[in-house]
């Protein structure tokens, strides 16, 4: 089990109380903790000499808890909502070309 406190600076009941006001889901893509193997992450803003911050302020950086795949979207977009932003306008130009939106959301293959 992680240790949240030294690693985020919140306690076990500060995750599950994130987790409930998350409606058990992860702050991104929305899909229940239920359909992972493992526990949603608890997201949070990057800075340099982050492992030496005292709990409050590394409680003070976390931002929600995400799945794993969006939580890893995150990093590889380096936390930028500017890149994000631009990803998604990339590809909506070319979404109704390769997909159909009904026949991925019935198939539930295209996260909501």
């Amino acid at each position: 089990m992680v240790d949240y406190y030294t690693k985020y600076g919140i306690t076990e009941n500060e995750y599950q109380e994130l987790l409930k006001e998350q409606n058990y889901s992860c702050a991104i893509c929305g899909r229940n903790q239920s359909r992972f193997r493992c526990r949603l992450a608890v997201e949070h803003q990057h800075c340099i000499g982050y492992d030496k911050l005292c709990p409050e302020e590394k409680k003070r950086r976390v931002r929600g808890l995400c799945c794993n795949f969006c939580n890893r979207g995150l990093k590889l977009f380096n936390d930028s909502p500017e890149r994000l932003h631009n990803a998604g306008d990339y590809l909506r130009k070319f979404y109704d070309r390769f997909n159909n939106r009904e026949e991925l959301l019935q198939q539930d293959l295209l996260i909501k």
